[in-house]
């Protein structure tokens, strides 16, 4: 849809642009920085009882 070039793509693709962009930005803070964020928060912490 973002290449589209049909009757009314004029309309569409700055929304399907930033729906993209939205879905690739939270697959990235997903995926990489909430992980690395919660080592780097509990890194110091005790470890609990197994």
């Amino acid at each position: 849809m973002l290449h589209a070039t049909a009757s009314g793509s004029e309309i569409q693709r700055p929304l399907v642009a930033v729906i993209f962009g939205g879905m690739a930005s939270s697959l990235i803070q997903e995926l990489i920085l909430l992980p690395v964020l919660h080592l780097l928060a509990h890194k110091d912490s005790p470890e609990s009882p197994q």
